[in-house]
């Protein structure tokens, strides 16, 4: 009888290998690849497309993608388990992200949980009473002994599909730690090809992103995904109380910032020369509206000039962009800009209890 299991996938190098020892040892592989809003920069279509064809590639059987932006949101607003250094809270969305993968064993009939964890590596939920923590709560789920770690087995007790023989126990490994080198070479010895680079890749790991998302939890009590996504691109001033500009520091983030932009939103751009996209989200004063278009120039190449015509709209109401003549942003006020981001940032983080952020001047 082949036996099946669920596997976890971050589409990390750890992720990986667990699921090729699996399908390497004749086990019908279902990899579950979790979405949320906190994945890092890429498209969701994107990465979903990348993580299923490299699933499929080292032999699962087939995939699944829930999307747990919801939840994880829920989680970050209130983790029971606490923060790590930044806005990580690891062993709450590690227990979200195990439970998912019960819920699809039950539904695929599946005989047991694989996941990519390592004694010892990740600093928050990695550690053995995290480990036990998660293999305490899945036995009161009722999943007892049916989580296995392939790369770390040989350190942890046996679970039901080692003792039962549905996996050769020989055949897994016990790593720990936060090197890299062993899953590197067992990484060339399954032909596992290429992989990505060893490093983490939640943007609440990351502490300007979360002195970013800090500051929005303190005047945005009732931010969702939207308010994210917006996170994610561009530079970010913060000007005054619960109003952001964000200059965008690509032709592709001049296009997402007008996806991401509402109704009430002003864009702003060089109508001379074109630029950086500027949004400002929140309150419209002459000076806030002075500071965005005055970035608009300054991430132009009409800089030197230290004047230029800036046309500004609104999404989806194009033709009604009127055009004005600004000043580039003198560089005392970005100064002060980029000073009260920081300011901000940190509020936020130590409001919630974190370590206080010194993010880079964001110039180009």
């Amino acid at each position: 009888m082949t036996r099946s299991c669920i596997a976890l996938l971050s589409g990390g190098l750890d992720s990986l290998l667990a699921m090729r020892l699996m399908a390497l040892q004749g086990i019908r592989v279902v990899a579950l690849h979790a979405e949320n809003c906190f994945h890092g920069t890429e498209r969701p279509e994107s990465a979903r497309e990348r993580i299923g064809n490299a699933a499929i590639k080292l032999g699962a059987a087939e995939t699944a993608f829930p999307d747990l932006t919801g939840e994880t949101i829920a989680i970050v607003k209130k983790p029971k388990y606490g923060y790590g250094r930044n806005l990580n809270p690891c062993i709450d969305c590690r227990l979200l992200t195990i439970r998912a993968g019960f819920d699809l064993m039950t539904e695929k009939g599946a005989d047991f949980l694989v996941s990519g964890e390592v004694v010892g590596q990740r600093p928050m939920s990695q550690r053995r009473d995290a480990v036990r923590l998660v293999d305490r709560l899945a036995a009161e789920w009722g999943f007892a002994g049916l989580h296995l770690r392939p790369l770390s087995a040989r350190l942890l007790d046996m679970t039901i599909p080692e003792t039962k023989n549905w996996i050769d126990r020989k055949l897994l490994f016990g790593i720990s730690g936060r090197g890299r080198r062993i899953q590197m070479e067992l990484a060339e010895r399954v032909g596992l090809g290429v992989y990505p680079t060893p490093a983490g890749g939640c943007l609440l790991t990351d502490a300007c992103f979360s002195g970013r998302l800090a500051d929005l939890m303190r005047f945005t009590p009732d931010w969702g995904a939207e308010e994210v996504e917006l996170l994610k691109v561009g530079r970010h001033y913060l000007p005054g109380p619960a109003t952001r500009i964000v200059a965008s520091r690509s032709e592709d983030e001049n296009r997402r910032l007008g996806e991401l932009a509402r109704p009430e939103d002003f864009l702003y751009i060089n109508a001379e020369k074109n630029g950086a996209v500027v949004l400002l989200r929140g309150a419209k004063t002459d000076r806030f509206e002075a500071l965005s278009a005055g970035l608009a120039v300054f991430f132009s190449k009409m800089r030197e000039r230290g004047r230029a015509c800036v046309r500004r709209w609104r999404e989806g109401r194009e033709d009604e962009a009127p055009e004005r003549e600004f000043a580039v942003v003198d560089p005392e006020t970005l100064r002060e800009l980029e000073k009260r981001v920081r300011s901000s940032w940190n509020a936020g983080i130590s409001s919630i209890g974190g370590d206080p952020v010194a993010p880079p001047r964001e110039r180009s």
